[in-house]
């Protein structure tokens, strides 16, 4: 029976350095494939995301807040004040609701906090549903000429 010895060669420093550049090479590669592929990927999202007709300027896009943003803007009224009292108003909760002074200056109800009181001709009903409450809030607004009628309206205009 023959004993084989076992050939280990050392590398030396040279080829070291030489493996270390191709390995160096080779993640290059892939970070720029994978790069590439992202920053494709991300113009071909972009194309389509204007395709389809949505606004850029909102990054969180809910439903609820796509629509909403949509209709103010169809209205001719700028979706980042809309954006900004409904975020003051409500945080964006369809259910929201706030009880004015022990109900003597009423209730305000739903995404634009529409008051009771004041627009009796907005039932709960329409108030806490946000496709009723954003043609109500765009009659209010359109009837004012600003967000005059929202308590958060001095905020939308600070920021302005």
């Amino acid at each position: 029976m023959r004993h084989y010895k076992k050939y280990s060669k050392r590398l030396t420093k040279r080829e070291k350095q030489k493996r270390f550049q191709i390995a160096l090479l080779i993640a290059l590669m892939v970070c720029s494939a994978v790069i590439g592929f992202t920053s494709q990927l991300q113009a071909y999202e972009e194309q389509e995301y204007k395709a389809i007709g949505r606004l850029e300027i909102w990054p969180e896009q809910t439903p609820i807040k796509d629509y909403v943003l949509k209709e103010v803007y169809k209205a001719g009224i700028n979706p980042d004040e809309a954006d900004k009292i409904i975020q003051c108003e409500s945080q964006w909760k369809p259910d929201a609701h706030m009880v004015n002074w022990n109900n003597k200056l009423g209730v305000d109800r739903g995404l634009f906090q529409i008051n009771s009181l004041f627009h009796k001709e907005v039932s709960n009903a329409c108030a806490y549903d946000y496709k009723c409450a954003v043609k109500e809030a765009i009659r209010i607004y359109k009837e004012r000429g600003n967000w005059s009628a929202w308590s958060c309206n001095k905020i939308v205009l600070a920021s302005n």
